[in-house]
């Protein structure tokens, strides 16, 4: 067994500032002629847990190459691991597993870091055709690694009505609806065959109507301007969506094994809609989501969705322009093994031009995952293979709670660039469980306005920490915005007050014991599945933000440095009352 280690050099010597870290190891040759190689890069910085000890983190962004007689025949996606080294120095896996187009290859995984270099030991390499099966017959881990929890591995709980609708006491009268049944209805034309028969031979502009049915095998690839929608429950494989103006709606989208397909729902191109599908099967990486090498895509929309019980992540933009996605529902996401270990998060996303509005992401409990994921709502870092550009990214009136990890995490963390950059985070309620709830590390031009901020462990908001080359945040605003802490101390914002942080204004920071309370109760046990909504979201946090952020919340806000914000968090219209009236602190316009 091999591990991270950190040879002679105690925790609390480790410099603050991130040290870089790089990897490039193959496997011998097997007798078959493959080769498995893995690059990577990413750096090991130092979290410092006031009233507690200190631990390392690993951020470490990887790609896996498989050659035959030296040629690369695969090229998996790049992955992006988080780990708190809190306990052992070790990280070791066997029977690891990738998906290689129609192979599947097993092999066992070590890992030292020594210096600056992460060495992975890369070993027992076999490759055969890729089975075919049930979403459930990806490879299992053997018993030298991380189980997953028993009921993780088990058949995955039926709702009735996986949508959600938040019936908020200040909100719309026609309350947000998040997500779906995952029964499309309004077709004319209907087939009762296998749909994509019926679009092969469509023209373009055609309705196609799917009657209910099963084809748990099948991949709807649909490349021309039609609409293609479920008329009761339709289940499909896959879904693969090019060329531009297609709208698919209604479908219910289960995967095949593990990484096979990668995607529920996949597109390029533009001008299409992703509306209002049913995702959910274990053998799913990345529920609706974009690739990089294909473009990704401009001016889609992504709304109505509900995605859960999927292996890694909800929505995954690996580019792309102007992208909207809004008002889905991302829910209880987890890895039911660590054979292609990655983290577990309801959205990533690169790009320039996106919107990510009112989303209802919820109930993320790494600790039910195998293995070790950190999970997030929204995330997203310089790319470890080469730049990936992210600019005029809108992040606004969501809600992101109970998450194990973060609520918003930004970092150019690797370089000294600023590749991501110019984000606005406002009208958002987010209480997770990380160490911190936003960081922002080395980004530029973050403004954040309106925000209800909890959470349980030391810091609540993050612009401190330096990225690649130590480069700081610059030009950062935090304005009428509810800072909570679930425990007394006095992190509530590191890098406040500095040169960089242009704007801190009209701000409110108080503890709420209720917190603490929250988290012990939805991460045990961790074999315990959620639901698609808990009701009282919609009123706990409009109450919490008014009782404990005194003094007085309401008309008591500075106008926003964004424009554009006319509504709040449920949707009720901002500002209210007489023209002399002021916004309201954070995100809920109370009236």
């Amino acid at each position: 067994m091999s591990s991270f280690a950190f040879p002679g050099i105690a925790a609390a010597a480790q410099p603050a500032a991130p040290r870089p870290v790089t990897t490039a190891e193959c496997s011998p040759v097997s007798s078959g002629g493959d080769q498995l190689c893995s690059k990577g890069s990413g750096t090991v910085r130092l979290v410092e847990t006031p009233g507690a000890a200190s631990f390392q983190r690993l951020e470490l962004t990887l790609v896996r190459e498989l050659r035959q007689a030296g040629k690369v025949v695969f090229r998996s996606d790049e992955q992006h691991q988080e780990l708190d080294l809190t306990k052992a120095n070790n990280f070791t896996r066997t029977a690891a597993a990738l998906v290689a187009g129609d192979r599947t290859c097993t092999f066992d995984e070590s890992t030292v870091l020594t210096g600056n270099t992460v060495r992975r030991q890369v070993s027992n390499l076999v490759c055969a055709p890729t089975p075919t099966g049930s979403p459930m017959s990806a490879a299992v881990p053997s018993a030298a690694r991380s189980a997953a929890p028993a009921a993780a591995a088990a058949a995955l709980t039926d709702y009735g009505d996986y949508s959600a609708t938040n019936k908020a006491p200040n909100g719309l009268a026609t309350p947000i609806r998040y997500g779906t049944t995952g029964k499309g209805t309004g077709c004319t034309v209907t087939t009762t065959a296998n749909p994509q028969t019926a679009v092969n031979s469509a023209s373009a502009g055609a309705v196609i109507c799917v009657a209910a049915g099963s084809y748990p095998t099948t991949t709807l690839t649909v490349s021309k301007a039609v609409t293609v929608r479920a008329s009761g429950v339709v289940t499909l494989k896959n879904i693969v969506i090019t060329g531009s103006n297609a709208v698919v709606d209604g479908f219910n989208v289960v995967g095949g094994t593990l990484g096979n397909p990668n995607y529920a729902i996949k597109f390029s191109g533009t001008g299409h809609k992703i509306t209002n599908n049913l995702v959910r099967g274990r053998g799913i990486t990345y529920g609706i989501g974009c690739e990089q090498s294909a473009g990704c895509g401009t001016n889609v929309l992504i709304a109505g969705n509900t995605i859960t019980g999927v292996h890694n992540f909800g929505v995954y933009l690996w580019g792309g322009d102007r992208i909207t996605v809004e008002k889905n529902n991302v829910f209880d996401l987890f890895q039911s093994t660590d054979a292609d270990a990655d983290d577990v998060d309801a959205m990533r996303a690169w790009g320039t031009n996106h919107i990510v509005r009112n989303n209802y992401f919820h109930d993320i409990n790494a600790k039910k995952s195998a293995g070790s994921p950190h999970s997030d709502c929204f995330q997203t870092y310089q790319a470890g293979s080469s730049p990936r550009l992210s600019s005029n990214i809108l992040i606004e009136n969501n809600y992101c709670v109970r998450v194990t990890g973060q609520c918003v995490i930004l970092q150019n963390d690797l370089r000294n660039a600023a590749e991501l950059k110019t984000y606005v985070i406002r009208g958002n309620v987010c209480e997770t469980y990380g160490w911190q709830s936003i960081e922002i590390t080395g980004v530029p031009d973050v403004t954040m306005d309106n925000n209800y901020v909890a959470g349980v462990q030391t810091t609540v908001l993050n612009f401190a920490n330096g990225g690649g080359g130590n480069r700081k945040s610059t030009n950062y605003k935090v304005r009428n915005t509810v800072l909570v802490r679930g425990t007394a101390g006095t992190r509530y914002f590191d890098g406040a007050g500095t040169p960089n942080n242009t704007d801190n204004t009209a701000n409110r920071t108080f503890v709420d014991p209720k917190i603490k309370t929250s988290y012990d109760g939805f991460i045990s046990p961790a074999t315990q599945s959620y639901g698609p909504v808990r009701d009282t979201d919609f009123n706990r946090f409009y109450r919490d933000s008014v009782l404990g952020a005194a003094p007085s919340v309401t008309n008591a806000g500075s106008p926003p440095n964004s424009t554009g914000l006319t509504t709040d968090v449920d949707g009720a219209p901002r500002v209210q009352g007489i023209p002399a009236a002021r916004i309201d602190v954070g995100p809920f316009e109370l009236g």
